[in-house]
């Protein structure tokens, strides 16, 4: 089985761990994101691949992170394990923005922060409650989510603003 190195490259290191990114040319469909990288926790995941269609997460993943532009594929990414990342703070800017195929009805309740467009023109998200850590969540970050249709604020206490935009464009949403 090929080592982490073979289908991931580091992009920085903190005291904490480690930030990684899926190497451009990993040809594999579906992908399973390490504990580890060189021996150091990986807390912090981005992309910029072509061909991937799934990411998984091992049980007891640190992810925290998951970068800006997460570049891949936006028609064919269909899914990532949101359920399994219970340390994820914070989705960047434009994170999954134009992955049309993604699915996903549940984001993990450690989420706090959602930044700007990060699910923007994801048609096929269908979530109905946003996390119930989440604090902050920036303009358009849900913009042409059409599969969402109803939607409960009843489990974001910690979330005291909705801003403008936030999701417009999803049509068929009724709160």
């Amino acid at each position: 089985m090929p080592t982490s190195e073979a289908y991931f490259e580091l992009t920085s290191t903190t005291e904490n761990g480690v930030y990684i990114k899926i190497k451009d040319g990993c040809l594999k469909e579906a992908i399973t994101i390490p504990l580890t990288y060189g021996e150091k926790t990986v807390i912090g995941l981005s992309a910029s691949v072509n061909g991937v269609k799934r990411i998984y997460c091992m049980d007891d993943n640190e992810i925290a992170y998951i970068g800006e532009d997460f570049k891949t594929d936006r028609v064919d990414f269909e899914y990532i394990d949101f359920n399994r990342m219970q340390h994820l703070a914070v989705i960047g800017d434009n994170a999954f923005k134009g992955c049309t195929s993604l699915q996903c009805t549940e984001l993990s309740d450690s989420i706090e922060e959602i930044q700007i467009r990060a699910f923007d023109g994801c048609s096929k998200i269908a979530i109905t409650k946003l996390p119930a850590n989440l604090q902050l969540i920036q303009g358009y970050a849900f913009r042409d989510c059409s599969s969402i249709t109803n939607f409960s604020f009843k489990n974001s206490a910690l979330l005291t603003t909705i801003p403008t935009y936030c999701f417009s464009g999803c049509l068929n949403l009724t709160l």
